[in-house]
């Protein structure tokens, strides 16, 4: 098992601590952001869970090498990333929460792989209730909870099977969701057993069986447990695995919650309910009928009061447990308001009420640590991160059963918040102006007294200004200095400051629109793989400008500009930057100044291999990946002298099979316009003929001891084998390597059934051969062909009469087979023989029984010419032609047009014979046959049947004719001959066509 390791870009920016738990190859840690307080889990599933599983897959040779051990470990970790996905998916409806993160990692320290998944911390039920108590509204509303989850998960096809107190996790309204892996698809159900990691406490009892198959209840079983918990002080009525006795009743539930649990927990599936609906239906129907409240479900323990005399009571007695009565007798005998230094906040008073309360829990203090809060091995994220999709329900009959439960839950709504009296701040003294002040300065702070009038106008109260005698007298006019000249002075000042003041911000209006105010009009993003071009439309001169690009964890990176344009490189993949334009100086920049781009994902290439098809010029393209994995691949090939082709497939396993032997092709792994690739992305192939052992059998068994042979194709120089022996369970029992087409094996049981599999070095097309229990050897064949051409067959045999009989597939010149010929005993026939031709004779069993000895062959002699009844071959002319519509017609039913040697292939042909001389009258039988063959003489049908001799002929108009029809044509277009013989003697033949 490999180490933890700070992957990257998922764990980019993170710390992490040391494992919290480990077992089954799953580890969690603990980790945080650098930049940030939120806590977070780490879960790493290691596949394998640890080199000894490797180790076995070896050497019991169920996989060849460590690279073939290699693409199925990356198969397992592509399906933990896909059940993590389905989880993501679920979290998009109701009741479950999901993962932020995971991503693919190759083991360091051995073969496999590292699955990560980052969540959120979150508090899971089990952690909750240590520290809440559980009421009676709390369990019906986490029953419904659940239930709701359960029916969601039902409706997208899947079931969750690792349902547990460590998967339940409770939100800040006190809703309860479900959350980590542990779905399976609902139609794999009959087909799925429940990997070893999901088994615990709450697996019910039907499937502790490693072997046994899951049912659509093991979810409502571990719901009743968790329910069970709930009324039984917290503890399951078992230890270890579930039993398979009814439970008894949990010591705090009434006689209705305990038959809805019992049900739920009933050791056959059939007696639970039989989905989630069903049973929050029932949940509803208990709470109409007896209602729910807050109250804890196990009465707390009522501490014994202590009494204190009066005097000590009122010393320790606190403001806010003062009673009204006696406050506003304190507040007379204080005559005081002591004044508020300082406002306390609300954040303050939050942190002073946690102290309060750790001071309260100093046993409890340990377990609020981050740390020590994490669950063992199943945390799911905050379930805030879940967003409902548009349109995703619930069923009909699950949101009618949630309808019910929120009109019978009421909560009591808390009391309001008093604010507190308000505090009288004793106000300062009145400014008065001294004597000594001129009397200009009320003019020229004119603005000052304005603003500080607006400030008095403000307050509550606005104490009276009370000017000096001697300055109230200098107000009124006096004869000796009169007013309006000191009047005009001061207006003659006013104009002259105002037009300073005009003419300061007409300056400052033109400096801050021409100077200060520098703008760009637009930025344009260019990206490509983890390249980001930056292009702007400005008037400021380069060298004035700073790009900055900054990442979502706060990371920037600066970048100059040149001729509008600043450029970087390294990006993260799949990483929002955030782009920004500063500009040196005294300025302020305006206009479009910042933009935002998100790179591309990166997937890594790990490995990519080429290997032989199943056909001739075909070739097995497979990869594994690390990183996003799209759902369609593309693939680009061409050779020397040929135009560049692509095949779109899904998955990472294609095959190509238009290639041209012999040529060197060049296959390219196209990157999706959202993803780029690196690492091993392209690989050349020579495309080559497919070798396969062909014609493969068994040639004998002797004392437990299996002959196998099979022939080479001609291209297969110094070509070596792979034989491979399976028993009857698909278990390997010996691998072997001959250069030779022949291999000899000793079985040790002849009573079970074996597999043999015979493979070129360097092919994927293999050929296999079974050999069934208890095999027959036939040790003779008899063969009597008296009626000739007739064959007449008997064999003896060592073992058991085979099941249905025998099956004796005929084959002549090496054709297909001809004939099929099924009999239930020991003897067969032949209705004829080809003259001339070499037969080979396979024996099977009807039942699949292997028979060894189980071919025979032998030539037919050459067929002499016709000569009996009078005629000889040379007195009989054949004349192919259509075959008439009527079932009986002679010559006079023929036209010209109708002789020919062109048929198609939905056409019947005949031949027209006619005699040169008189023949003998006879009521013998005679066989006649018909042999087709190809262009090449390979036969491709045999055909025959009896017939009188005589009814053959008839006289038309003193000439002697006769017909006959031919049984078969072939559906195939080519050039054919067609041989006919009567009592196996030749009579002739005739080339023709079907087109």
């Amino acid at each position: 098992m490999s180490g933890p390791k700070l992957i990257s870009p998922l764990l980019d920016h993170f710390v992490m601590g040391d494992a919290i738990s480990s077992h089954d190859g799953v580890r969690c840690y603990p980790a945080m952001r650098e930049d940030s307080d939120e806590k977070y889990i780490v879960k790493v599933v290691s596949i394998p869970a640890s080199q000894v599983q490797l180790e076995a897959l070896l050497l019991t040779g169920a996989y060849r090498d460590q690279a073939s051990a290699l693409a199925y470990f990356k198969e397992l970790a592509d399906s933990t990333v896909k059940e993590a996905e389905g989880l993501q998916m679920l979290s998009k409806l109701e009741g479950f929460v999901s993962y932020e993160g995971w991503q693919i990692a190759p083991m360091d320290s051995g073969v496999g792989y590292d699955v990560y998944l980052v969540g959120t911390y979150k508090r899971s039920l089990d952690k909750h209730l240590r520290r809440n108590p559980m009421t009676h509204l709390s369990a019906i509303n986490l029953g419904l909870d659940l239930c709701s989850a359960l029916a969601v998960c039902r409706r997208a096809g899947c079931l969750f099977v690792d349902l547990k107190p460590s998967n339940v996790f409770v939100s800040d309204n006190q809703t309860y969701h479900i959350g980590d892996l542990g779905i399976v698809p609902l139609s794999s159900l009959k087909y799925a057993s429940l990997p070893d990691k999901y088994r615990s406490s709450y697996t019910a009892p039907e499937i502790k069986d490693a072997f046994a198959s899951l049912n659509e209840t093991v979810d409502i079983y571990a719901l009743g447990l968790i329910l069970y918990q709930a009324y039984n002080n917290g503890e399951l009525p078992f230890e270890g695995t579930a039993p398979t006795e009814p439970l008894p009743a949990p010591m705090y539930a009434d006689y209705e919650m305990s038959e809805i649990i019992l049900k739920a927990c009933a050791p056959a599936p059939a007696d639970r309910w039989q989905n989630p609906s069903e049973m929050g239906q029932a949940l509803v129907g208990y709470m109409q009928r007896n209602g729910a409240n807050d109250t804890p479900i196990i009465p707390p323990v009522t501490e014994p009061e202590i009494l204190i005399p009066e005097e000590e009571a009122l010393e320790e007695q606190t403001p806010a447990e003062v009673s009204d009565e006696e406050l506003p007798a304190q507040e007379d005998a204080a005559e005081a308001v002591i004044p508020m230094e300082e406002e306390t906040s609300g954040d303050d008073i939050a942190e002073e009420t946690e102290e309060v309360r750790e001071s309260e829990h100093p046993e409890d203090e340990a377990e609020l640590s981050f740390i020590d809060n994490m669950v063992s091995d199943e945390t799911a994220p905050n379930d805030e991160t879940a967003v409902d999709l548009a349109g995703a329900e619930l069923s009909d009959e699950m949101s009618e059963i949630l309808a019910q439960a929120d009109e019978l839950i009421a909560h009591e709504a808390p009391a309001p918040v008093v604010a507190p009296e308000p505090v009288d701040i004793p106000m300062p003294d009145p400014i008065v102006l001294k004597d000594d002040e001129p009397e200009e300065s009320a003019v020229e702070t004119t603005a000052e007294s304005e603003s500080d009038e607006s400030e008095e106008e403000s307050s509550e109260e606005t104490p009276e200004l009370k000017l000096p005698e001697n300055e109230e007298a200098e107000d009124e006019y006096s004869e000796e200095e009169p007013a309006p000249k000191k009047h005009g002075r001061k207006w003659i000042a006013v104009i002259i400051i105002l037009a300073l003041l005009a003419g300061l911000a007409f300056g400052g209006y033109y400096f801050y629109q021409n100077y200060y105010l520098q703008s760009v009009t637009d930025i344009t993003l260019e990206g490509f793989e983890d390249q980001l071009t930056v292009r702007l439309t400005t008037g400021i001169h380069d060298e004035a400008l700073t790009v900055i690009c900054t990442d979502t964890y706060g990371i920037s990176t600066t970048a100059n500009v040149t001729d509008g344009v600043a450029a970087f490189t390294g990006l993260n993949p799949a990483t929002l930057y955030n782009i920004t334009v500063e500009m040196d100086g005294f300025h302020q920049i305006i206009g479009k100044t910042t933009a935002s781009y998100t790179t591309a994902p990166k997937t890594s290439i790990v490995s990519f291999t080429a290997i032989t098809g199943a056909t001739d010029g075909s070739v097995i393209l497979s990869f594994t990946v690390d990183g996003p994995d799209p759902d369609d691949w593309t693939i680009a090939y061409s050779a020397e002298g040929e135009e560049e082709k692509t095949v779109n497939f899904s998955g990472h396993s294609v095959t190509v099979a238009d290639l041209s032997v012999g040529s060197n092709y060049t296959f390219r792994l196209v990157p999706t316009e959202d993803l780029y690739l690196d690492g091993t992305d392209t690989i050349t192939y020579t495309a080559s003929k497919v070798l396969y052992a062909q014609n493969l059998h068994f040639e004998t068994l002797e004392d437990n001891a299996a002959t196998l042979s099979w022939d080479a194709p001609e291209e297969a120089d110094a070509l070596s084998w792979t034989v491979t022996h399976y028993n009857k369970d698909g278990e390997i029992v010996s691998m072997a390597t001959v250069t030779e087409p022949t291999i000899t094996l000793t079985l040790d049981d002849l009573t079970q059934s074996h597999t043999f599999e015979v493979l070129a070095d360097g092919m994927t097309q293999s050929t296999k051969i079974p050999l069934s229990a208890n095999p027959i050897s036939i040790t003779s064949i008899l063969t009597d062909d008296t009626n000739f051409p007739r064959l007449y067959l008997q064999w003896s045999y060592d073992g058991y009469v085979p099941e249905d009989g025998w099956i004796i597939s005929v084959h002549a010149d090496g054709s297909d087979p001809l004939e099929v010929i099924t009999t239930a005993d020991n003897t067969a026939e032949l209705a004829a023989l080809i003259p001339g031709a070499h037969y080979k004779l396979t024996f099977q069993a009807a039942d699949g029984t292997t028979v060894f000895n189980d071919t025979y062959s032998f030539d037919v002699p050459e067929a002499e010419d016709f000569e009996d009844y009078w005629l000889t071959r040379s007195n009989i002319t054949l004349s192919m032609c259509r075959t008439p519509e009527q079932e009986y017609w002679s010559r006079r039913d023929l036209t010209d047009e109708d002789f020919t040697t062109t048929f198609s292939a939905d056409e019947k042909a005949s031949f027209s014979m006619s005699l040169n001389r008189s023949y003998a009258i006879s009521d013998d039988q005679i066989v006649i046959t018909f042999v087709t063959r190809d262009s090449n003489g390979k036969p491709v049908s045999i055909d025959s049947y009896t017939q009188n001799w005589s009814s053959l002929w008839y006289t038309q108009k003193g000439n002697r004719y006769g017909q006959l029809n031919i049984p078969t044509l072939p559906t195939e277009s080519g050039d054919y001959t067609i041989e006919i013989y009567f009592n196996g003697q030749a009579v002739g033949t005739q080339e023709f066509t079907i087109q």
